[in-house]
């Protein structure tokens, strides 16, 4: 058990989140004006060899991440992290929690397991998988699994349920001309449907509803380059990360693989892009914390570190007395 954490000086972004949705499908919620402010309250450094595949937040402030490489680690609220020691034949591509232990889908597999809490695993289902199909991700959701994977065959991006009695595809995206050009997307929970954010440009950004299928795709992030000095023919060296939803908002990351260099992209009113920020920092916004006013960020200083950031929102100015 290693534990590294400390206060962070304050990171003020003024990123200008305003505007009010319509109703979500889960409930409806008052929506703020003014821009927000987001301050690093604590910071953890990870171990050197590790990559942030995915992240889980659990209750009381705890946290689950997991690397493309299998390693898995727990975070507690104290931000003590514990590695958890899987087999070397399971590496996930989706993590639950759940009462009775951490759900793991393997990747390579789709086989489901739940780790209990006294360290035992154990074989509890398979999720269906075609012989030209690859998970690329998998998301816990109410006693089941969202998968997305890619289908070689036809050369698509689907998304499908894996629950018990209920395999329902949800989304299949446009045909590509080749199979490493096949769409790739990053899913992300919201309380208006699951979140779609595209990784390679344009970006896009599409809202699912996980009952029905029915989807609405948001504005093009970087629909006008003139909002930002960013060449189209750079865009192949740029990724989004998952896109973050704070109350009836979204925050989306632009990552320069090339440079430090990231955009932070804020929807506002109506599901437009309201602002581009600029930041010259290897930082990502990668989850949402429940229960709180607060985000999670990923940012590498040398070291990579979790970066713990309270957000809130900042009044906006009262306009001038004619």
């Amino acid at each position: 058990m290693r534990q590294f954490s400390t206060l962070a000086s304050p990171l003020a972004l003024a990123l200008g989140l305003s505007a009010a949705f319509p109703l979500g499908w889960v409930a409806a919620q008052e929506c703020r004006s003014g821009p927000v402010s987001l301050d690093a309250r604590a910071t953890l450094v990870l171990p050197a060899t590790f990559g942030v595949r995915g992240v889980v937040p659990g209750p009381s402030g705890s946290l689950v991440l997991w690397s493309a490489g299998g390693d898995l680690f727990s975070i507690d609220r104290e931000r003590s992290l514990t590695r958890i020691l899987l087999p070397d034949s399971i590496r996930p591509a989706g993590v639950g929690l759940t009462d009775g232990g951490i759900r793991l889908l393997d990747q390579a597999t789709g086989r489901d397991y739940l780790l209990r809490p006294d360290g035992a695993i154990e074989q509890v289902g398979q999720a269906h998988l075609g012989m030209a199909e690859q998970l690329d991700q998998a998301l816990w959701r109410r006693g089941g699994w969202i998968l997305a994977l890619r289908d070689l065959a036809s050369r698509r991006f689907v998304v499908r349920r894996s629950f018990p009695g209920d395999k329902r595809e949800l989304f299949r995206s446009a045909q590509s001309d080749s199979i490493k050009t096949i769409h790739r997307y990053q899913i992300t929970e919201s309380s208006r449907g699951l979140l779609l954010t595209r990784s390679m440009a344009p970006f896009t950004v599409i809202r699912l509803d996980p009952s029905s299928g029915a989807t609405d795709t948001l504005a093009a992030p970087l629909a006008s380059l003139d909002q930002v000095n960013l060449p189209a023919d750079s865009l192949f060296h740029w990724r989004a990360l998952p896109a973050v939803a704070l109350d009836c908002t979204l925050l989306l990351t632009l990552s320069d693989l090339s440079s430090d260099r990231r955009l932070l992209v804020r929807y506002g009113a109506g599901d437009r892009v309201e602002r581009v920020t600029e930041l010259d920092a290897p930082l990502g916004l990668v989850a949402r914390l429940p229960g709180e006013d607060a985000v999670l960020g990923a940012r590498r200083a040398g070291e990579l570190e979790l970066v713990w950031y309270d957000w809130r929102w900042v009044g906006e100015p009262n306009p001038p007395t004619p």
